[in-house]
């Protein structure tokens, strides 16, 4: 299976940049921006997006771990 960055590649999003609080993702062409803020768990998009992102972006949920229950 492939990884949630190359997901987003596919799609023509770029990784801006990733920190210990933060993975970002571009797309130039439609002007879409996504974040991922790892210390809140939340996700911020600017823009429409399609099924497609939303499989990457659900991969790149899985790929951080949040998708797992806290015990």
């Amino acid at each position: 299976m492939k990884s949630a960055r190359e997901l987003f590649e596919e799609l023509g999003y770029d990784l801006v940049e990733t920190t210990p609080y933060m993975v970002y993702y571009y797309n130039e062409e439609n002007e879409t921006y996504i974040w991922f803020y790892t210390n809140t768990k939340t996700i911020e998009i600017v823009n429409d997006f399609t099924l497609d992102i939303l499989k990457a972006i659900n991969k790149q949920v899985e790929e951080l771990g949040w998708n797992k229950e806290e015990k």
